[in-house]
């Protein structure tokens, strides 16, 4: 009996030793380095607002959370590296618009948006800007509009790559103002820009850092920032709100998503010192330097963001029929 009894409190102090860990394991987390997964090549705008939102957290957790580039297929390596990934909250995704545009574009994107992510916090987004070619003559966003619509079919337009936020971020306008353009798809903004300056395209949907230079040397014509508010770096520029087509908004956008299933606990903790982060003075300079503007969310009202963005440019993909490469 004394036997017996020994053996079955051993056998419940396993069970019990076997259901501690992991709880005790959120407690204390993180307790090893985070890799914090940027699906697009170094130096590009996804890795440069990457990389102080990880310095952020390397300071706020007190463990290392380092930047790892796995670029590819529209971002659709790195993301689908990350979905496939433990759900313990060391890796992490610092995911683009990309994120939710890939599902609606391609039949297979390697991953699936609502069951292999768990949303943590919609960081940051970046409104593009709206150029023209010093070749036309147009002066801002209302005589483009107007000049585009005389010329149906004459307006060619940059974008860099098919499917992107810079080509849906452009289709949108032109839907809105019935303009019909064609895409020229390049491989990076400054070839976009040296087609522009040149004339063998007519306009660019781009962001503000790239384009800032070419607007201060008179080199592209500035038409209108695609936000509710003139961006500081940008101020003499206004809105396509304010101008052609009032609650006008199209941009990129930057979040970070974790594995589906990863602890609810380690959720709100990466999400309380992401706020944190965003809300500090600091950060909303650095992030203006670029024209993008902080954000913050909750986890919850960020997978809502997820879903209210995947409709938005699935009309927008399915309208135009615009298929991939």
């Amino acid at each position: 009996m004394t036997r017996s009894i020994l053996f079955v409190n051993a056998a419940l102090t396993a069970v019990l030793y076997c259901l501690v860990p992991p709880a005790a394991a959120q407690s204390r987390y993180p307790e090893k380095p985070i890799s914090l997964v940027v699906a697009a090549l170094p130096g590009g705008a996804t890795d440069i607002l990457a990389r102080p939102t990880a310095q952020a957290l390397s300071k706020q957790l007190g463990t290392p959370v380092v930047v790892i580039n796995k670029a590819g297929a529209n971002e659709r390596i790195g993301t689908e590296f990350v979905a496939k990934s433990a759900n313990d909250g060391y890796t992490l995704l610092y995911n683009s618009a990309s994120l939710v545009i890939n599902p609606v574009f391609y039949a297979k994107p390697g991953y699936d948006l609502f069951s292999e992510f768990s949303p943590v916090a919609l960081i940051a987004t970046l409104p593009l800007v709206f150029v023209a070619s010093p070749t036309l003559p147009v002066a801002n966003v209302q005589e483009f509009v107007a000049y585009a619509k005389q010329n149906p079919g004459k307006i060619a337009y940059a974008a860099i790559g098919i499917g992107t936020g810079t080509h849906l971020g452009a289709q949108l306008f032109f839907n809105a103002n019935g303009i019909n353009a064609l895409v020229v798809p390049y491989k990076g903004g400054s070839a976009a820009v040296i087609d522009l300056i040149g004339g063998r395209v007519q306009f660019y949907a781009g962001t503000p850092a790239l384009l800032l230079p070419y607007i201060r040397d008179n080199r592209v014509r500035p038409l209108a920032v695609a936000a509710l508010k003139r961006l500081p770096m940008l101020e003499d520029v206004p809105t396509v709100h304010e101008t052609v087509n009032p609650n006008f908004e199209a941009g990129l956008w930057y979040g970070i998503v974790a594995p589906a299933g990863t602890p609810p606990a380690i959720v709100r903790r990466l999400n309380g010192e992401i706020v944190k982060f965003l809300r500090e003075s600091d950060t909303v300079a650095k992030l203006g330097v670029v024209g993008a503007i902080p954000v913050g969310s909750t986890p919850e009202e960020y997978g809502a963001y997820i879903r209210s963005e995947t409709e938005r440019w699935g009309k927008v993909i399915r309208d135009a029929g615009i298929k991939p490469e």
